[in-house]
């Protein structure tokens, strides 16, 4: 489950496969999900981002949103599902 929110947005967004990826928390700016990809470079859970920076600079880690309020908004318009 550790890498749950890195899949959904690779999923929709392709150009992320086989980069190192990090969703963060919406209110810490914490590490909550790590692409396999971010795991090898040291990335661990729980990391503040700031902490991070450096590390993402030096390998082009690309840090994302934990908040799935619009992949959940492009599903269901998607799916013709009104609720």
């Amino acid at each position: 489950m550790n890498n749950f929110y890195v899949s959904c947005e690779c999923a929709f967004n392709p150009n992320l496969i086989n980069r190192p990826v990090v969703a963060l928390s919406n209110n810490n700016g914490c590490a909550v999900a790590r692409s396999n990809e971010a795991k090898v470079l040291g990335v661990k859970m729980g990391t503040p981002w700031f902490r991070l920076k450096d590390l993402a600079k030096q390998h082009g880690i690309v840090a994302l949103s934990s908040n799935l309020y619009p992949l959940r908004r492009y599903v269901r318009s998607g799916d013709g599902d009104s609720s």
